[in-house]
């Protein structure tokens, strides 16, 4: 637990160090010198994703989830903002752990992403794990339209991350 809060610590500090070089330009920052043009694309990468609201869980802090919220090899999981995977990633790897197959943790995963191209990424890296997860338990779009329209009527959820 010490070692997940140490790696969660040294991210934080990274990404606030990244931000205030994308803040103050080409300059040197403690002990790396941010250059132009890598400021310009992460700027160019990470702006569509601010102007949707698409922060990404780091693999660390996703492991650190699913190991707390997956409690036995039967939990049936949503993620409701899935991104490109990574929180399914760290859920499978929890389900595996505790005893589920392949075939067992394609029927227990559900996912939810609004930007398609990143829903697209998530079930393939799904599949490329081995999961024969269906296109349809990664579902692209709104997640409130998708819960007031498929949800509500399907059998309950273990896990929400």
């Amino acid at each position: 637990m010490k070692e997940i809060l140490s790696k969660i610590c040294d991210i934080i500090s990274l990404l606030c160090k990244k931000l205030w070089c994308s803040i103050l330009g080409n300059i040197r920052c403690e002990h790396f010198f941010v250059q132009e043009a890598y400021l310009m694309a992460v700027k160019e990468t990470s702006l569509s994703q601010k102007l949707r609201g698409g922060y990404y869980t780091s693999e660390p802090i996703s492991k650190f989830l699913a190991n707390w919220a997956i409690t036995n090899s039967h939990n049936k999981v949503l993620e409701p903002s899935c991104g490109d995977g990574n929180i399914l990633v760290a859920a499978i790897d929890t389900l595996m752990g505790l005893g589920a197959t392949e075939d067992e943790v394609a029927e227990q995963l559900l996912g939810v992403e609004f930007d398609k191209n990143e829903s697209i990424k998530s079930w393939q890296r799904i599949r490329d794990l081995g999961i024969p997860i269906n296109l349809t338990q990664i579902h692209s779009g709104d997640f409130f339209e998708y819960c007031k329209n498929q949800l509500i009527e399907q059998e309950k959820l273990d896990v929400i991350i």
